[in-house]
């Protein structure tokens, strides 16, 4: 597995290295850590700092550093189309010494350009020797599945836990104007009825992915519009990491997750990370 992390040096810099310990890597992870500043020699000092810290707490990680010039953003997504990572790590905000490298202005580039996956740091609320905690976002597309998957492939501690969060929208989040036409002879007890028993399935599958790996696997079937169910199953169970699929349309056609990867992004209160299935590589 090969990953990318944005280190400036700052509080929230130092969080995004110590959540690498938290995130389900591989013993053979291959992980660059890079600084973006004004100065290079600055910044290769910053970076090289960062990468000894990995090291020291993962020997068998391949750890290297690398110090860009320019625009944080655009210097890490541009590095990440020639690396190809699978995975981004960023902060969810801070600032070096070097006055320019904030990443709460670039963390919404690095979602919305970024190829590759990319995961939000902030600092978790509990000790580290709680039981890790994630929530596993799905509404039934393959962005969704591809996130779940994701999930199941990694190495989690033995005591972890997760929780499938599928939610279900009613007839006023889904028709602001009323019922249209494609339910205008259907009883609602019996459309409410199918959503529900489609949510359930859902969540139990994806449930059945994720035991692989997570030694408790729980569902929840959440009303109402996705980001705010998602919110409330992360702060109901103090997660310390949501995973969402970068694009969702569920079979019914609702773009669940699409539309509130930004918003989750933005209001929770733990780490998220938004996965991107990887490009396969261009034939020659």
């Amino acid at each position: 597995m090969k990953v990318l992390i944005a280190f400036d040096g700052s509080d929230y810099g130092q969080a995004a290295l110590r959540d690498a310990f938290r995130a389900g890597f591989p013993t053979a992870a291959e992980v660059l850590v890079v600084t973006v500043g004004d100065d290079i020699e600055d910044a290769a000092d910053v970076a090289d700092r960062g990468a000894t810290l990995l090291r020291l707490k993962s020997p068998d990680w391949q750890v290297r550093s690398q110090a860009l010039l320019g625009s944080p953003a655009r210097a890490l997504i541009e590095l990440a189309d020639i690396w190809q990572p699978d995975l981004l790590i960023s902060g969810s905000h801070g600032r070096n010494a070097f006055g320019r490298f904030v990443l709460g202005s670039v963390s919404q580039k690095l979602l919305t350009e970024a190829r590759c996956s990319v995961r939000i740091v902030r600092p978790p609320a509990r000790p580290p020797r709680d039981p890790l905690r994630l929530v596993v976002a799905t509404d039934g597309s393959t962005a969704a599945e591809t996130a779940v998957r994701e999930v199941a492939s990694r190495s989690w501690p033995a005591s972890s836990e997760a929780t499938v969060v599928v939610a279900i929208e009613s007839l006023h989040d889904r028709f602001e104007n009323g019922v249209d036409h494609e339910i205008a002879g259907m009883q609602v007890a019996d459309w409410a009825l199918r959503r529900r028993n489609h949510a359930i399935a859902l969540a139990q599958s994806a449930a059945t992915i994720l035991r692989k790996s997570v030694a408790k696997v729980e569902t929840a079937v959440e009303p109402g519009p996705a980001k705010k169910a998602i919110l409330a199953v992360a702060g109901r169970v103090r997660a310390d990491c949501v995973f969402l699929g970068a694009v969702g349309a569920g079979e019914s056609g609702d773009g669940l997750l699409g539309g509130v990867t930004a918003g989750v992004a933005h209001r929770a209160e733990c780490t998220v990370e938004v996965v991107r299935r990887k490009a396969a590589p261009c034939s020659s």
